[in-house]
């Protein structure tokens, strides 16, 4: 009998506890309300931003180590993700180490500066795989 009253008591509290956890869903948290705000701040500074209102269209294998060094800092950082993406995928390696991608974006900087002729995925090519 005491078995009985015990399940019978912890169906009612849990009962009870999903239908506070549900009421207490339905009212936004701060946490909810301050990461709807926060996210009506991100569209507004995207608004703002420099961000091209057209398409851009390139081929990657057209990008030149002399066009590659000479973009501005966040530009270059940007495209030097995309060429050593590019090239890790090219090559089939899937298994990263964040100080093994630094190293590799280093050294094709270092290359495209010696050599800015030369094709910038060529400088990642080597280090990507």
């Amino acid at each position: 009998m005491k078995l009985v009253i015990k399940t019978a008591i912890a169906l009612g509290l849990s009962a009870a506890l999903i239908g506070c956890n549900q009421q207490q869903s339905d009212e936004p948290d701060s946490t909810e309300v301050e990461a709807e705000a926060d996210a009506a701040d991100a569209a507004d500074a995207g608004e703002a931003s420099d961000a091209p209102t057209e398409p851009v269209a390139f081929d990657i294998a057209e990008i030149t180590c002399w066009d590659f060094s000479t973009t501005e800092d966040e530009e270059q950082g940007y495209a030097a993700t995309l060429l050593y993406g590019y090239a890790a995928g090219a090559a089939g390696t899937s298994a990263q180490t964040s100080d093994g991608i630094e190293q590799a974006i280093v050294s094709a900087v270092e290359f495209c500066v010696e050599n800015p002729d030369a094709m910038a995925l060529d400088a990642f090519k080597s280090d990507a795989g």
